[in-house]
């Protein structure tokens, strides 16, 4: 009777340990197949009066350019969770997010600004906070180990008509894009 008790415990921590190794082997990078990614907002639009200068080409043509005004924007508080098939949120997952026409992915004025919240607050508290600044690669965070949710701050110029995209991928096969968009009035 004692060796079969032996046996049987023997067997009960050989199980234990593959049941280890199977849930040690999916990392945050192995989300489950099916999963996507939730923007809330679902985007971000505004309609703007353009800030157009006129001036005159060199053959003498009025041409009517839009200015940038790096004092005339809006920053808006997001939320990007990853969700499995079900629609459930995925805690302590990695995202990558990049955004289009922010200075790290464009060589004109930057009418985006990516900025992490890093006390949480809702609000950039500084220049500190920029995470897509011309030397910056794209972002990487994770989502909450509660909610599911990761936060990031999206500043948006409002001078001129412009199109962008806060682009999210996690794993080897979750992605989404919230659509950003300025346009003249």
């Amino acid at each position: 009777m004692l060796n079969k008790e032996i046996v049987m415990q023997y067997y009960g921590v050989v199980w234990a340990v593959l049941g280890a190794f199977a849930v040690a082997g999916c990392g945050v990078d192995d989300i489950p197949p099916g999963s996507s990614i939730r923007f809330d907002p679902v985007n971000i639009e505004w309609t703007v009066a353009p800030n157009y200068t006129t001036d005159t080409d060199d053959d003498g043509t009025p041409d009517a350019d839009c200015v940038m005004s790096p004092d005339l924007y809006s920053d808006s508080y997001v939320a990007v969770t990853v969700l499995d098939n079900f629609g459930i949120p995925l805690t302590d997952v990695d995202l990558t997010l990049s955004l289009d026409l922010a200075a790290n992915t464009f060589s004109g004025y930057p009418p985006l600004g990516l900025y992490q919240d890093v006390n949480g607050n809702g609000v950039i508290d500084g220049p500190e906070e920029l995470v897509s600044n011309t030397d910056d690669g794209v972002y990487t965070t994770s989502t909450d180990s509660e909610s599911g949710d990761a936060y990031v701050l999206v500043r948006v110029n409002l001078s001129c008509p412009f199109g962008g995209n806060l682009n999210a991928f996690a794993g080897s096969g979750a992605n989404g894009a919230m659509n950003i968009s300025v346009s003249g009035s």
